[in-house]
């Protein structure tokens, strides 16, 4: 899976997520619940981006036994 896709689908998970707000939220709270969604599908694709570009260049190479 590449960064533009594993972006995508975070991109797509937050639509989901807004879109059940919407639907489902109660009236008066969903200001906060938004910036609540928002920041915790952000964050969880931060850390993964962070996680994916850490592996395209290790700092340690593998080892071979031969």
């Amino acid at each position: 899976m590449g960064f533009w896709l594993g972006t995508l689908v975070f991109f797509l998970i937050q639509i989901v997520t807004t879109a059940c707000i919407n639907f489902f939220g109660k009236p008066g709270k969903k200001g906060l619940t938004h910036i609540m969604a928002f920041t915790t599908v952000f964050q969880c694709w931060f850390i993964w981006a962070i996680i994916y570009m850490a592996q395209m260049n290790p700092l340690i190479n593998p080892e071979y036994k031969e």
